[in-house]
């Protein structure tokens, strides 16, 4: 763990690297770290959340959730668009900071194009996928392993609908509190979330919403077959 963590660090600091090799005045690579340090905060703070609610047996609501994934998913996301923003001499997207004042206002490209909430649809979109393909998937168990979520003892998108849809019933909570490494607890959760709370059922029903919306923002943002394409083979999650 400890060679992990140093060698994650490492490659936190070859990006910064690159930073300085992109096009741009002083003020432009300035905007560039910006953007870079602002992603990767909201990248922790995501994570820091996830770990806290696992870590205290805290089921967050769906909304936490949602919050947390548009930090932990949609700041990769995020951070690879907003450069990409930042850098077009083609298109140029908007640039939304959280502090303004720390550059001129001149600084601030206008335009009419602003990427980033078809990113954050499509970070939420990924990762509710991700949390069901984890738990009801044959070819995700086969290549990722049978329900790790549940051995991470992870509040998932469709664990927390299981959780919330009956609260006097702790059986979720306490298999995710043994963070089981058998199939037999795994299965019983498995099967309680698919037959008793139907969480699979509303998972598909939000991803369906979230695909139209994520469909719809592309479309007005003129249209991009090779966008459109990922977003058909993520639509088949079973």
């Amino acid at each position: 763990v400890p060679q992990v963590i140093n060698t994650a660090n490492y490659v936190y600091f070859q990006a910064f690297g690159h930073l300085s090799s992109l096009r741009g005045s002083t003020t432009d690579l300035a905007r560039y770290h910006n953007i870079v340090i602002e992603e990767l905060l909201n990248l922790h703070r995501g994570q820091g959340l996830d770990l806290y609610w696992r870590d205290t047996l805290s089921c967050p609501t769906e909304q936490e959730y949602i919050d947390m994934v548009n930090n932990k998913t949609g700041g990769l996301f995020r951070l690879a668009v907003r450069l990409m923003m930042a850098v077009a001499t083609k298109n140029v997207g908007m640039f939304v900071f959280h502090n303004l004042s720390s550059f001129p206002s001149n600084a601030l490209r206008t335009s009419h194009r602003d990427y980033t909430p078809v990113v954050n649809l499509i970070g939420v979109y990924f990762q509710i996928r991700d949390d069901l393909c984890n738990l009801q998937s044959d070819k995700y168990s086969a290549h990722k392993g049978y329900a790790e979520d549940l051995t991470e003892g992870k509040f998932s998108f469709p664990v927390i609908h299981g959780i919330k849809a009956n609260p006097n019933d702790r059986q979720l909570l306490n298999i995710l509190q043994k963070r089981p490494s058998s199939p037999t607890l795994k299965d019983h959760a498995v099967a309680y979330l698919d037959k008793q709370t139907h969480s699979f059922e509303y998972c598909r029903s939000v991803l369906g919403e979230l695909e139209q919306q994520v469909r719809g923002e592309i479309r007005r943002l003129g249209g991009n077959a090779a966008l459109e394409k990922i977003v058909d083979l993520l639509s088949k999650y079973d």
